[in-house]
């Protein structure tokens, strides 16, 4: 598994998060230290996605764009939280640090959990992935998945199905 950063930058984390700071080689929090905090947290998320049977690498902004924008958040996020702890010393942040945390601890919340990251992850998601499997499907299953204007059935395994 190769750890994706989903496209989360120092730059994105510069101008979307904590655009008051510039980091550097000598900044309090330097571009270096930064770089290890994404990475680590790239591959928190890698993991999890993985977890889920997605290769993480293979989650861009052309094919799963919204898998892609979600989880570059949540890194981000995670991100921004620790750096900005970083900055003042990890004393106790309220405000905006921490509506970042939650976002981060929310977003690694839902993904450990398989039905809460189908949410995530919509368009990531093969039938395998998301925990379907298309083979020996009764039909008549009250429980549909509303896919646009078409409903589709989930299986419903039968005993004794040979496969």
């Amino acid at each position: 598994m190769a750890i994706n950063l989903f496209g989360a930058t120092e730059a994105l984390l510069e101008s979307d998060y904590l655009v008051h700071y510039t980091f550097t080689t000598t900044s309090k929090v330097t571009s270096a230290a930064i770089t290890t905090i994404l990475n680590r947290k790239a591959a928190r998320i890698s993991g999890l996605v993985d977890a889920l049977g997605i290769a993480p690498e293979s989650i861009d902004n052309t094919d799963e764009p919204i898998s892609f924008q979600n989880l570059q958040d949540i890194v981000l996020c995670g991100t921004a939280a620790s750096v900005a702890k970083a900055f003042t010393g990890l004393k106790s942040q309220d405000g905006i640090v921490a509506v970042w945390q939650e976002h981060w601890d929310e977003g690694v919340r839902l993904l450990g959990d398989t039905d809460s990251a189908k949410a995530l992850l919509s368009d990531s998601l093969t039938n395998a992935a998301a925990g379907f499997t298309r083979t020996h499907i009764q039909a008549g299953n009250e429980n549909t998945t509303r896919n646009s204007d078409i409903d589709v059935e989930d299986p419903i395994f039968t005993e004794q199905t040979s496969l």
